[in-house]
Order: structure tokens, then sequence, then C-alpha cells
């Protein structure tokens, strides 16, 4: 899994997509768990098992969804979204 550690800006209520890269070894599927994570909340932002739908954290529901395979994009930025 590769995830840039970039610094983003958006406008509030704006878009941003945070990149993430995965890479199956010798290049075969396999099952996995995806875990977008922020500071100071107990439950993750987004997780998702391999093959089911993903469970979203309520403060985000709505407004997160996986891109291009497993990036994070965020909608309608919300000033609480910093970190």
């Amino acid at each position: 899994i590769v995830c840039l550690q970039v610094s983003k800006s958006s406008s509030l209520g704006g878009q941003q997509i945070l990149d993430c890269e995965l890479n199956f070894p010798k290049g075969v599927l396999v099952a996995y768990t995806i875990t977008w994570t922020k500071d100071g909340l107990k439950k993750p932002v987004l997780f998702n098992y391999y093959g089911y739908a993903p469970q979203i954290h309520e403060t985000f529901a709505g407004r997160v969804r996986l891109v291009n395979g497993i990036s994070l994009e965020i909608s309608h930025i919300r000033e609480e979204d910093e970190g």
C-alpha cells in the first residue's frame, strides 16, 4: 500500500481526494481491508472489507467514498474535517 503523505487544502463545501494505491503481491488479488482514520475519532472514517459495503462514520455519511481503488474522496468539506 502506498499513500502519499502530503498536505492538501480545499475550500469549505469543496472536495478533495486523499490518494492511496494498492499493489497486490505478484499481481494476485487477495482479500483485504481498508481503514481510513482521523485523529480524534474513536471509529474509522471508513472501513471496508473486500467484497462488502463500506462502513462509514456518521460524521462523514454521504460525504466520503472510495475512488480509484482505495483513495478516499471527501466532499462537502467542513471545517472539522481538518486533520
